[in-house]
C-alpha cells in the first residue's frame, strides 16, 4: 500500500463531496488487500468492523469495516495513493452523513445477513462497491428507503470494470416530503485517470 499526499484523485473527490451532506466516511471490504485489516486496526483511523463477537474475530481480515474518512487522513492518503488504488480494487465505497460512526455502524450492521428466497440465511457483501454501484440504481423506492434512510445523504463508489464514478443521493423537495418520498438521484461519469 502507497502512503504520501492525497494526490490528484484525492483533490478530485474532495471537490465532489457536499459540505451540507456532513463529513464522510467509508465501508470497507477487507477481504480486497492483506494490509487493510491492518491499517484499519491503526488507532489514527479509528475504524470499527461491523461483526460482533465471534464473528467479529473469524472475519476481522475479511468482514466489512466503517471507518471515518476526512479528506487529508491517513486512510483517503492510502486509498487515493497508487493511482487510486482504492478505487481500482474495490475496497469499498464513501458516504457522507450528519451521524456518528456508533450509529451508523449500527444501521448498516443490519444489512450484513440477509435471508434467501429459496430460504436460509446469506450473507449481503454491500460493503463491496461491485455489488452495491450495480444495486442501488435498480433497488425500490422503499428499499432506499430502508438502506439509506435518513442517515446517509450522498454515496460515492467505483464500478472498477466500467471505471466508472457514481454519486447517488435522495433529492428532497417540499413535496416529497409531504409525501413521503424521496427518490434517488445518480450522477455517472467516468472516474479521472490519476495524474
Amino acid at each position: 500500500m502507497s502512503g504520501g499526499t492525497v494526490g490528484f484523485l484525492g483533490r478530485w473527490f474532495e471537490r465532489q463531496l457536499q459540505p451540507e451532506a456532513g463529513p464522510c466516511f467509508a465501508l470497507i471490504d477487507c477481504a480486497r488487500h492483506p494490509q487493510l485489516h491492518a491499517l484499519l486496526t491503526h488507532a489514527r483511523v479509528q475504524a470499527q468492523s461491523l461483526f460482533d463477537g465471534v464473528e467479529a474475530l473469524r472475519l476481522q481480515r475479511y468482514g466489512a469495516w466503517i471507518a471515518p474518512f476526512p479528506a487529508q487522513g491517513e486512510l483517503a492518503r492510502i486509498w487515493f495513493g497508487n493511482g487510486g488504488q482504492g478505487w481500482r480494487e474495490a475496497w469499498g465505497w464513501l458516504f457522507q452523513s450528519h451521524a456518528d460512526i456508533d450509529v451508523l455502524r449500527r444501521h448498516f450492521k443490519k444489512f450484513l445477513k440477509v435471508d434467501l428466497p429459496q430460504g436460509g440465511p446469506a450473507y449481503w457483501r454491500f460493503y463491496d462497491p461491485r455489488v452495491i454501484c450495480r444495486t442501488l440504481p435498480v433497488m425500490r423506492e422503499e428499499q432506499h428507503e430502508e438502506f439509506l434512510g435518513r442517515l446517509v445523504r450522498r454515496v460515492y463508489c467505483v464500478d472498477p470494470a466500467l471505471n466508472t464514478f457514481y454519486t447517488v443521493w435522495s433529492r428532497e423537495s417540499g413535496l416529497d416530503t409531504l409525501l413521503g418520498s424521496r427518490p434517488l438521484d445518480v450522477h455517472a461519469q467516468y472516474l479521472p485517470a490519476a495524474a
